[in-house]
């Protein structure tokens, strides 16, 4: 009886712990953000240009092999073809999305940034691109319908599921997990993932004012600055999550 009245106490404390620990500071956000661009903006400015010259790439290629502007068209009789082309566009996107986000990812947690990865096709990365395939659809919809709704809920909707990517190139797991996860990730972070994009147009507003030349590393910064958020809570939970995994099996040894 003790030891289950310990074993529940053990558990309540590791809860408020979690709780309480488990969230992030906007303000370090930013200056990890601006640290990390600064420690290697020219590796950040390249994936970004690569990036969006895969995305030019395919959409050329889908352009050239069906005669129909896969993402500019959107009248007339080619409605239908341009919904199927988007689609594919999306899909054959999603293998190097999730290689740039895998390595914004390692980067923010210390490891070096290799642009060139995102061309590192395997077959792990092919199936985890149908799961970001199909998060992407249902993201997309969440937010459309919220916002259709009453705006307030397609806002809700998109900042609590905004990490579902991240895990989805983090971590192999299912798109409900991802979801889920995201979810109590964002718990009690709402409100600061508001201010952090808020923050963002700020920096992104006043990188503007500066002749454009601000722009780029703005950007950058914003961008990696969301990228520490999510590995800070991401890894926190982690931790918390394996200590109450051996908290739990030690009182299990114990009670038996």
């Amino acid at each position: 009886m003790l030891l289950r009245c310990r074993l529940r106490s053990t558990q309540y404390t590791y809860m408020t712990n979690h709780n309480h620990l488990n969230t992030f500071s906007i303000k370090a956000a930013l200056n990890e953000g601006w640290r990390l661009t600064k420690n290697n903006w020219t590796g950040l400015l390249t994936l970004g240009l690569l990036t969006m010259v895969i995305s030019l790439v395919i959409t050329s290629a889908l352009t050239l092999i069906f005669g129909v502007d896969a993402l500019t068209n959107f009248s007339g009789e080619s409605d239908l073809s341009n919904f199927v082309l988007n689609l594919i566009y999306i899909l054959l996107y999603s293998v190097f999305a999730l290689n740039s986000l895998k390595i914004l990812i390692d980067y923010t947690r210390g490891q070096d940034l290799k642009a060139l990865n995102i061309f590192q096709i395997s077959e792990e990365l092919m199936s985890r691109a149908f799961k970001f395939f199909g998060a992407t659809i249902i993201y997309m919809l969440g937010v459309v319908i919220g916002l259709v709704l009453l705006i307030v809920p397609g806002i809700y909707f998109m900042t609590k599921y905004c990490f579902v990517f991240n895990i989805l190139a983090d971590k192999d797991i299912s798109i409900s997990e991802a979801f889920k996860l995201s979810g109590k990730l964002t718990e009690g972070n709402m409100w600061k993932l508001i201010g952090l994009y808020f923050a963002s147009c700020l920096i992104l507003i006043l990188g503007m004012l500066a002749l454009l030349a601000g722009v780029i590393p703005a950007l950058m910064l914003t961008y990696m600055a969301y990228f520490y958020a999510y590995t800070h809570l991401m890894d926190k939970h982690t931790d918390h999550h394996a200590a109450h995994h051996v908290t739990n099996h030690e009182a299990d040894h114990k009670t038996s």
